[in-house]
Parts: structure tokens; sequence; C-alpha cells
């Protein structure tokens, strides 16, 4: 027996869910990598609707947030092309190790997920508040930094954020594949804050019905991050980038 996802938007199209962390969007390809399939959005979502679901695009198992299903064949091709085209705005939240800069351009071509070539990839960064924690944590430094940041993609490659903050030397904060170890384990026992701290809160595309109508979802911001925000005494607003 499943979860039932909170549903952030509905209609005869799509719908957008909150995906929790620890879920697969669907299936692994690789036949050799079982998975519980209460843990898989795509048969999840589909019992919880009575009707079939097409993803439209991916959030890595760790990463929570608003997640696009189609509900037709048609909306799902229609929907796959704005994603193409480069019409869709995704906005996450993450908190990283160190300092940011106020604002950067990350532009680090990136390996395909087969590792069969280097594909270009840019995310825009923008930092919301810096941290300093009087303790040290690995060897390197006498205190720990962090900085809580909106991360947008603009392409879409595969762990394509977490893979270029750990290129740009500030790892998010709980991610055991591409992260800190140090930072993960202070994190999970020292503050209490488990698992990947990178939400997708934000999801903005065209209404494949109405070229007029912008669609604009937020997901709300669970208690794991309500600690995040105290913690660097942030009150969150909708200022997007």
């Amino acid at each position: 027996m499943g979860i039932e996802f909170d549903i952030l938007h509905f209609d005869d199209d799509f719908v957008i869910i909150d995906k929790p962390e620890g879920f697969h969007v669907h299936a692994p390809e690789d036949p050799t990598i079982k998975v519980d399939p209460s843990k898989i959005v795509l048969q999840q979502l589909r019992d919880q609707l009575g009707k079939k679901v097409y993803p439209i695009h991916r959030l890595d198992v760790p990463t929570s947030g608003c997640l696009l299903m189609a509900l037709s064949s048609e909306a799902a091709s229609a929907l796959s092309k704005q994603l193409e085209e480069g019409d869709f705005e995704k906005v996450y939240t993450a908190v990283v190790r160190g300092w940011t800069e106020e604002e950067m351009d990350i532009k680090i071509p990136l390996e395909s997920e087969d590792k069969k070539k280097e594909l270009n990839a840019l995310t825009y960064l923008r930092r919301l508040k810096t941290l300093e924690i009087p303790e040290a944590v690995g060897k390197k430094h006498p205190t720990a930094r962090y900085s809580l940041v909106h991360l947008q993609p603009v392409t879409g490659r595969f762990h394509q954020l977490r893979r270029h903050m750990n290129r740009v030397s500030h790892p998010v904060i709980g991610d055991v594949s591409h992260g800190d170890n140090h930072q993960n384990h202070f994190f999970a026992d020292r503050m209490g804050i488990a698992g990947l701290c990178l939400r997708a809160h934000f999801l903005s595309f065209t209404n494949p019905r109405d070229p007029e109508d912008r669609i604009e979802v937020e997901a709300p911001w669970p208690t794991k991050w309500e600690k995040l925000f105290e913690l660097f005494d942030y009150e969150p607003i909708s200022d997007i980038i």
C-alpha cells in the first residue's frame, strides 16, 4: 500500500504533485536494480488517480518538490516539446557548502548519463542567505560556512544541479554521490537535518491548450525546510529568479 501524493495542480491535461524524497519517478531501466513499487511515482500516481500518467521530466530520487505528469499522450507530446524548447522555468532551493558568489552563471559541460559524450550545461545561481557556524567540519577550516541558494537549470542534464555545485566547490548538503560526507554527517548528526537539501519548489510553463495561460506552481515547505530556514534566519518569499 503506497502513499497518496499531495496534488499541487490538476486539470484535464496534466497533474503536478509534490514528490517526496526517496521516490523514483519511474522504475530503473536497469532490470537488476530492484525498487519497491510503492516507491515509484508512476505506478503510485496512476493508482491514486485511476488513470495513466506520462512523466514529462525527472527529479532525482533524493530530490523533493514539483513534478509534472501529463494525463494523455497528446498533452505529453506538447509539454515535452515545450521542455525541449526551453519554455519551462524550474527553480530549486538548496543548501550548499561554503559562501557562494551572490550570482553565478555556471557553464561547465557535463558528461551524458551513459558517459559517451560531453554536453553543454548551464545553471543560474542566486544566493539568498549565508550562515557561519563556529565549528570545524572536516580539516580545512576552523568554521563551517553555508549558503542558501536558488538554482535555475537552463539545460536538463543528468544530476545537473548536484554535479554543477560539486564542480564549483559548493556541493549540496546531503548529497552522497557528489557531495561532502563530512558536511552530510554534520548536518544529519549535529543539526538533525538528514537527506539531500535540494527542493524543486517552483515550476512554470505555458498551458498547451492556451498560449496566453502561464501555469505557475510553488510547492509548500515541509518541516525539514522550515528547520533550514530557521537555521539561516530566512523568511521564504516568492522572489523567484
